[in-house]
């Protein structure tokens, strides 16, 4: 069997979700062929990476302000035609037919919403020959997934979220978790991987701000390591690169030593699994990755979408808290010394959201239905 992985240039969580179902079926004997959507299409590869997280950056209030627009809008609609979508509906409906001629896949993945809804029109004009399937990569209802009738994989058995989809009149939904990859079900004992990455002993706290590292992250740094002098800070700027400058910088001036300041990193599972506590995005994927190594977890509440419904998600079940400063974070971490049995609790409920088998639930529904 043949299967077409499709993701984005941008979007480290979907990557991860692609690279992490590839790794299962890969080792099954499947042939996989992991693509980026635009790939095929350099300035539209561009305008939807670059210049997407350029927005994020300099505007998030007025893009929150879309996301609103976009939920009333897709109710307005009822999901039955996605026009604001409308142009990355089309390339991708354009990409996908390239693709079905070059690889002619027995089944085609994916974790983009708005490609999912692409399959979706093509499969109901007879365009797709093969079988595909849709991952909500968040724990919540994208509005592309709202519109997609079939074929859809959910993050969670939550009935809130399940019943979301049935009003929606979708079919073929199962729940399968976010898949997350091997390495963060299968790692050597903490002190080892202290030992390798050179962390010292004692609490360790990481702190991340997504793969394109957003933020005044230097900021970050000064405050917590003015509060911050009896445990060790791991900071990941992810691609960032102009922050780490400034934070080594910053540390080389100061002569602070309880700061490991870190890049884009490919082994984040290491990282997560020698720390006690890890603030960061609330992603899905970083969501699902913390609840896979059973760590506590301290969301930002940055107001970015999809995040933020993540966020909501995960305070209703009391699986995190929220923080915004870093001032919010050292009262968080004295909670944390003051009374751990909470901290416990609520790691077990964000431990509970995934299992780490995710993968392997998907790779199943896609030898099923290919």
């Amino acid at each position: 069997m043949k299967v077409l992985l499709l993701s984005l240039l941008v979007g480290e969580g979907l990557i991860k979700m692609n690279r992490s179902v590839e790794e299962v079926l890969t080792a099954r004997g499947h042939r996989v062929r992991a693509a980026r959507i635009y790939e095929n299409n350099p300035q539209k590869e561009k305008f939807n990476g670059e210049g997407y997280y350029k927005a994020m950056k300099l505007i998030p209030h007025l893009l929150v302000l879309g996301q609103k627009f976009g939920w009333w809008f897709g109710s307005r609609l009822k999901g039955t035609r996605p026009v604001f979508l409308g142009s990355d509906i089309k390339h991708s409906r354009r990409a996908v037919l390239e693709f079905l001629e070059e690889e002619k896949p027995d089944f085609i993945f994916t974790p983009v919403n708005f490609v999912g809804l692409a399959l979706e029109q093509l499969k109901k004009e007879g365009s797709l020959p093969c079988e595909y399937g849709l991952l909500s990569p968040d724990y919540h209802v994208p509005l592309c997934s709202q519109m997609c009738r079939s074929a859809a994989f959910l993050a969670t058995a939550d009935e809130g979220v399940t019943q979301m989809y049935r009003r929606y009149d979708l079919h073929n939904l199962e729940t399968t978790g976010i898949p997350v990859g091997r390495a963060f079900t299968d790692l050597p004992p903490k002190e080892e991987l202290r030992q390798k990455l050179g962390v010292p002993c004692g609490r360790n706290v990481l702190i991340t701000n997504g793969g394109f590292g957003f933020g005044r992250n230097l900021d970050f740094v000064r405050a917590l390591t003015r509060e911050l002098t009896d445990c060790g800070i791991i900071f990941v700027n992810g691609r960032n690169a102009e922050q780490k400058e400034k934070i080594d910088a910053y540390l080389a001036e100061s002569g602070v030593r309880n700061v490991i300041n870190l890049g884009f990193v490919d082994n984040m599972q290491e990282w997560m699994a020698v720390s006690d506590v890890m603030v960061g995005k609330c992603g899905g994927c970083t969501v699902s990755e913390a609840a896979a190594l059973d760590l506590n977890f301290v969301a930002y509440d940055n107001r970015f979408f999809p995040e933020m419904d993540n966020l909501k998600y995960l305070k209703d079940r009391a699986a995190t808290v929220a923080v915004r400063r870093p001032k919010q974070i050292v009262r968080v971490l004295a909670r944390y010394d003051q009374d751990p049995a909470s901290f416990e609790q609520m790691r077990a409920r964000l431990s509970a959201l995934n299992d780490g088998h995710g993968a392997e639930r998907l790779a199943d529904l896609i030898e099923n239905r290919a």
